[in-house]
């Protein structure tokens, strides 16, 4: 089941051949080569610092460490970034980002784990672990987008329209706000609905 150095050389010549091709005089697409070769160096070093803090739970195989890894680390981890990246914040960003996130990646995960993948056991890291990653991520996509639209359209595009309203007696989180969040909605959905084929 161990990537040998064999394994992994066709990625490795077809990223060399990329930045080879890109950096070359005719394509002039040098800093484009110079960004996939710092992507390709990140991702390897990243990687392979994933696989040492992962081989633990490859190994020991308990169902605490697996549940506690998604659970503690790798969905804060996602509301963290989910808040980190926006021109502007709210106090409770981080705690709704990660409720939102954690109800539901788990209520994914446990559709996926316990109806389709059925792995033996149901806790098996090399299923639940990067399962829950590729939830994480797709959600993520969505609330870091969709956050940071509503706070920019209530902060910049229409700042006066929010506060106009809300004088005259509209209620703040669904009267005035709402266009806002049906921007930040159908924003943050594109990325998705454009992935279904």
């Amino acid at each position: 089941d161990e990537l040998s150095n064999f394994d992994l050389l066709p990625a490795t010549i077809v990223m060399v051949g990329c930045v080879i091709a890109f950096g070359s005089p005719l394509m002039g697409l040098a800093n484009l080569a110079e960004d996939m070769l710092i992507a390709g160096i990140r991702t390897a070093v990243q990687l392979t610092g994933l696989g040492l803090v992962l081989t633990p739970f490859f190994v020991t195989k308990k169902a605490h460490l697996v549940v506690l890894y998604v659970v503690c680390f790798m969905l804060p981890l996602a509301a963290y970034e989910a808040t980190a990246r926006t021109t502007y914040t709210v106090p409770s960003a981080f705690t709704n980002a990660f409720l939102g996130l954690s109800s539901g990646v788990i209520s994914m995960s446990v559709v996926a784990v316990g109806c389709v993948v059925r792995p033996k056991p149901w806790y098996s890291p090399r299923h639940v672990i990067p399962m829950a990653g590729m939830l994480i991520n797709n959600a993520l996509t969505s609330t870091s987008l969709g956050l940071a639209t509503v706070l920019d359209e209530l902060q910049e595009d229409s700042p006066h329209y929010f506060e106009t309203l809300l004088a005259f007696g509209a209620s703040p989180l669904w009267e005035a706000s709402r266009p806002a969040f049906v921007k930040g909605i159908t924003k943050s959905m594109t990325p998705l609905l454009s992935s279904i084929p």
